[in-house]
Formats: C-alpha cells, structure tokens, sequence
C-alpha cells in the first residue's frame, strides 16, 4: 500500500489472481485510506471456504449441485457420496486451483482419497475441511 501512496495512487483495484482473493489486503488497503475496487473483506471472508460459499447460495435461492456439509471422517463422505450418486467430488473447503479435490466414481475412491484431499487442503490452505458434492461430467467452468 505504501507505493500506492507514494505515487498518489487512490484506488486499487485486485486484479483476478491471488490478491482479488485476499481479504487481509483488502483491509490493508482501507487501513491506508485508499478505495478498494473489489469484494468486501466481509465477502471475501465469507466467500473463501466453498462449503460456506454453497450454505450461503443456498440460503439466497441459488440452484446449487447436490452436495453435503463438511465430513468428519471417509465413512460419513461415503455416505453422502451414496446419496447423492456418483460420480462425486470431494473438495478441500479452502482449497483453489484444483488442489484438493478428486473426481470419485465408488465407494472405494472415496475412501482412499479422503485423507489426500485432507492433507492437500491443510497443506496447500491451512484447512482440512472436506466435503463431497455431485461431479458434472461435461461441464463448462463459469465464474460470476
């Protein structure tokens, strides 16, 4: 933030990398009395854990694909991987970049790869939530 105000700067926009995604640099720029062109912290906070993000488009109205909560242990995932039909995901709460997350057709699957997608995500986010929701097999990546 201090180049930015050495050059007059009065606003800052994040860009579309790490930084549009980080909610400590977004407050530090407010902290510096400069105008962030982005998400709020709040939203950025709220938005950085996918099964939050999903809680909160839920309760909006937004059609979201099946999905659960976050698991507790392989056996719960495998449970909700039969109710919701494979194939699945199970994705890294906090993860991004496809770190975390694995494409499941079984039971089996499901059971080996829990605990990689929980190390993944503690390793690459410092969170190893995990949670399973409906793979679309050909699917077109959107963001909004």
């Amino acid at each position: 933030c201090q180049v930015a105000l050495d050059w007059g700067v009065n606003a800052i926009h994040p860009g579309y990398g790490f930084l549009s995604e980080n909610e400590e640099f977004c407050g530090a720029v407010e902290a510096a009395g400069l105008v962030w062109l982005g998400p709020t912290a709040k939203t950025l906070h709220d938005f950085a854990l996918k099964h939050v993000a999903r809680e909160i488009a839920e309760k909006a109205g937004v059609p979201v694909l099946a999905g659960s909560g976050l698991m507790s242990c392989a056996e719960d995932a495998v449970a909700a991987a039969d109710g919701i039909g494979y194939p699945v995901l199970l994705k890294a709460t906090g993860g991004g970049g496809g770190r975390g997350i694995f494409i499941c057709n079984s039971a089996d699957e499901v059971l080996s790869q829990f605990s990689v997608s929980q190390k993944q995500g503690e390793q690459f986010f410092g969170n190893a939530g995990v949670f399973v929701e409906k793979f679309i097999e050909k699917a077109h990546h959107i963001e909004v």
